[in-house]
C-alpha cells in the first residue's frame, strides 16, 4: 500500500452540509495514525474499511469539541473489537481523568492497557514507530484560556509532513521557519485565514513547502465557496489543494 493522507472529516468548528468535523488519517506503510477525532470519526473509519482498533496512535491538536468529540466512540470501538494496542495522546494532561470519567458515566468498557494507553503530550514530545517520527510543536490557538495546542511534524522514510492544527488569528504561531528544510506536504487549517488573509498568504509565500493542502475548511470557503479560497491561494509558488471529505492524497509513488 502506498503512503497516503485520507481526509475523513474536513470541516471547521461545526459540521457543514458537505463536511464532517476534523479527523485526518495518515497511512504510512503498515502504520495508521489519526490526527484529531471529530465526529463521526469511528463511522468514517469503518466506511473507509479500517477498524478503529487497527489504528496505531491517535493525536489531538487541542481539546476543542470539533477535534475531540469522536474520542468516546473510538474508545468504545477499540475496546469492544480489539486488534492491537492503540495509543491516545491528548494535548492537555488535565483532560485524561475527565475523559475516563465520562466513559465510565456512559457504562463504557473499562480501560484495558493491553489494547489502549492514554497519555498526555509533554514538552519536547516525540513518538517513533517503524521509521516514523512524530514531533509535537506548540501553538497558541487556545493560549488565552490558557490551554495547550499543537501542530505535528511527521517524518517518514520518504516524506516530511506538517499538520498545523488550528492557529491564532494573526498566525504568529505558524509552525514553519523559513530556514527549515522543505516540507513535502503541509496540511494547513483554513478557518482562521478569514481574519487576516493577506498576512497569512504572505507567510505561506515564504514557507519551505512543496505541496499545501488546506484542511479544516472555514465557513468562508466551504459548501460551494471553495473557489474563493483557490483564488486567494493562486499566488502561492507551489501546488495547492483544498481537502474534501473522503479525499486521499498519495505521498509518494
Amino acid at each position: 500500500m502506498r503512503d497516503s493522507i485520507v481526509f475523513l472529516g474536513t470541516s471547521h468548528g461545526d459540521p457543514s452540509l458537505t463536511r464532517f468535523c476534523s479527523c485526518t488519517l495518515y497511512r504510512i506503510g503498515d502504520v495508521n495514525i489519526l490526527i484529531d477525532a471529530g465526529e463521526p470519526v469511528s463511522a468514517l473509519l469503518i466506511r473507509y474499511g479500517l477498524k478503529p482498533s487497527s489504528l496505531d496512535a491517535v493525536f489531538l491538536t487541542h481539546m476543542h469539541v470539533d477535534h475531540a468529540n469522536g474520542l468516546g466512540s473510538l474508545y468504545y470501538q477499540i475496546l469492544k473489537y480489539p486488534v492491537r494496542r492503540v495509543e491516545f495522546f491528548l494535548p492537555d494532561p488535565a483532560a485524561i481523568k475527565p475523559f475516563l470519567d465520562w466513559n465510565q458515566a456512559m457504562y463504557n468498557y473499562r480501560l484495558n492497557e493491553k489494547y489502549m494507553v492514554i497519555s498526555a503530550i509533554v514538552p519536547n514530545f516525540s513518538w517513533e514507530k517503524n521509521g516514523i517520527t512524530i514531533r509535537a510543536i506548540p501553538t497558541d490557538h487556545v493560549a488565552s484560556l490558557p490551554a495547550p495546542s499543537y501542530a505535528y511534524s511527521i517524518e517518514t522514510p520518504h516524506s516530511r509532513i506538517l499538520h498545523t492544527g488550528d492557529l491564532t488569528a494573526d498566525f504568529h504561531d505558524f509552525p514553519i521557519q523559513d530556514s527549515e528544510p522543505p516540507y513535502d506536504v503541509c496540511v494547513c487549517e483554513a478557518t482562521h485565514i478569514r481574519n487576516n488573509p493577506d498576512i497569512f498568504i504572505e507567510k505561506l509565500k515564504k514557507a519551505p513547502i512543496r505541496k499545501l493542502i488546506f484542511n479544516h475548511i472555514g465557513p468562508s470557503w466551504t459548501d460551494g465557496k471553495e473557489d474563493s479560497l483557490r483564488e486567494l491561494a493562486s499566488c502561492l509558488p507551489y501546488e495547492t489543494l483544498i481537502a474534501y471529505d473522503g479525499m486521499s492524497v498519495v505521498l509518494h509513488e
